[in-house]
């Protein structure tokens, strides 16, 4: 309990610092194959060589061998809709149309020696792109093309340092892309179209340091602590035209600005309970802090990106069915981190989406040294966003799911 309460000290003297993201919501995309299977609950379990690294590096000494897992997200359906949400009925009848994107989740590989284990991740924990209407009318039609998406690449080591308990620490070299395109045209006495182009791209580090234990051969603990990134760089580029029937022109035309993306706080702890090679059950909470801040250093071209605290939950369970079987559920919540968006908007503000999830998959050990993990996880809600629709910023109904087909392949040697 010494070493618990130095890193609970530790994690408090980091905390103290600003912490700024860009993503509204922070579970849109699950970690790994038995941790994306049991909901993201995962801060006190072992085994995932593509995931231990995220949820809780400390976990990592505790794998024995050398193991490699290789995680895909082959299938993932985005159902967006606006001004006329969707709840999760609706969506599914549509689960066949629109775009289908493969977008690889994770892959790891964990070597132990002894005490000791070093391992290297690479994730895709972000990841939102929508194309399409946001309204149309006789008067109006607005029409917008966005991408968010960020790529971690990582070292860990872990360490055991008593027969119950292990620290580690996990360094990732992050990059993060944003692209939005808006075109939208009002008729009227005079006609008018307005297109809008932003892109952003910028560089950090984040570390996250964990704390695990084994309470006893079936319970055990798990403390992760991913602290504010450190910014590398940024650069961000911005161009809007509005040109009407009547000749008037209005242009903004920018490049070269210092672009800002900063991942925040983030403190977990998770339970485990375990009866070996029968089932597991596991709970997570996480907390994220607030934070607000310029996504460009123009102050008449950057956002302002605000993010209240906010909690998200974590259950899962792990089912041996037979020895080469095992079933894994999870549920999760996946709140929006932005504040309510007012009535009438004056600027751009952050969807504010709260939703939930629900995961499923089976694991096959196809040998005694390599498995396969088939399911899914679908996470989606309704809420609002604000968008340029009839020349103006107006607050819309959005409604967001994500239906997701994973496959996962490890190898344990």
């Amino acid at each position: 309990m010494f070493i618990l309460r130095i890193l609970l000290q530790v994690t408090v003297l980091f905390c103290s610092a600003t912490s700024m993201a860009a993503y509204a919501n922070f579970n849109n995309v699950l970690i790994g194959e038995k941790a994306a299977g049991m909901g993201g609950a995962f801060a006190a379990v072992v085994g995932d060589a593509s995931a231990n690294a995220f949820y809780n590096p400390a976990t990592l000494s505790w794998m024995h061998g050398h193991s490699l897992s290789t995680t895909a997200n082959l299938y993932m359906k985005n159902d967006v809709d606006y001004a006329r949400p969707k709840g999760f009925s609706q969506s599914a009848l549509r689960v066949n149309q629109g775009s289908i994107k493969p977008v690889p989740s994770s892959s790891g590989t964990v070597h132990t020696f002894g005490n000791f284990a070093l391992g290297l991740s690479i994730l895709t924990p972000d990841f939102s792109a929508y194309t399409g209407e946001i309204e149309t009318s006789d008067s109006v039609t607005s029409f917008l093309n966005t991408r968010d998406e960020s790529l971690w690449v990582g070292g860990s080591t872990s360490l055991n340092i008593s027969e119950s308990e292990s620290l580690g620490l996990t360094m990732y070299y992050t990059s993060r892309t944003f692209s939005r395109s808006v075109s939208d045209i009002s008729q009227g006495s005079t006609t008018y179209s307005i297109t809008e182009d932003k892109e952003l791209a910028h560089n950090s580090l984040v570390y996250i340091l964990g704390y695990f234990k084994q309470i006893n051969r079936r319970w055990s603990f798990g403390f992760s602590h991913r602290f504010r990134s450190l910014g590398i760089s940024g650069k961000g580029s911005y161009t809007r035209s509005r040109v009407g029937t009547d000749n008037t022109v209005e242009t903004t035309n920018k490049s070269d600005m210092n672009a800002q993306t900063t991942i925040p706080n983030k403190s977990t702890l998770g339970i485990a309970y375990k009866i070996p090679k029968f089932f597991t059950v596991s709970f997570d909470a996480s907390f994220y802090d607030e934070a607000s801040y310029d996504d460009l250093d123009d102050p008449t071209l950057a956002e302002k990106i605000e993010h209240r605290p906010v909690w998200n939950f974590h259950l899962g369970g792990e089912y041996h069915h037979r020895s080469w079987l095992a079933f894994r559920a999870g549920v999760f919540t996946n709140n929006s981190s932005t504040p309510d968006i007012p009535t009438t908007p004056t600027r751009r503000y952050q969807d504010h989406i709260d939703m939930l999830g629900f995961s499923f998959n089976a694991g096959f050990h196809t040998s005694e040294n390599s498995s396969v993990s088939l399911g899914g996880y679908y996470t989606g809600g309704s809420g609002h966003a604000v968008e340029i629709a009839g020349q103006e910023l107006a607050k819309i109904k959005k409604s967001a799911q994500a239906f997701t087909f994973l496959v996962s392949t490890a190898y344990n040697f």
